[in-house]
């Protein structure tokens, strides 16, 4: 039921065509959970082999997304805001 109500979110699109992107402004204690989550990830990287060292920019990029798109469902499907300062539109 939330997939379905996630697929009915409109897509906001300017006047050439291009969906606009969301800006999602952490307030500063979450981005400095979010920092420290990123900056672990990275820690590790001189304990791996270098195999598996280029899984580890992936991973910080997947989390990333990830939680941009938790955090877009629940502005757009919900009436309370979720914890962010502010969300803004680029113009």
């Amino acid at each position: 039921m939330l997939l379905n109500r996630a697929y009915q979110i409109p897509l906001s699109i300017d006047n050439t065509g291009d969906v606009k992107q969301d800006v999602i402004l952490l307030r500063d204690d979450a981005l400095s959970a979010w920092i420290e989550f990123h900056n672990g990830l990275f820690a590790i990287m001189r304990w791996l082999s270098p195999f598996a060292q280029v899984f580890i920019p992936k991973l910080a990029a997947y989390h990333s997304v990830k939680l941009a798109g938790i955090l877009h469902i629940m502005h757009c499907l919900s009436n309370l805001p979720p914890s962010v300062k502010t969300i803004m539109r680029h113009a």
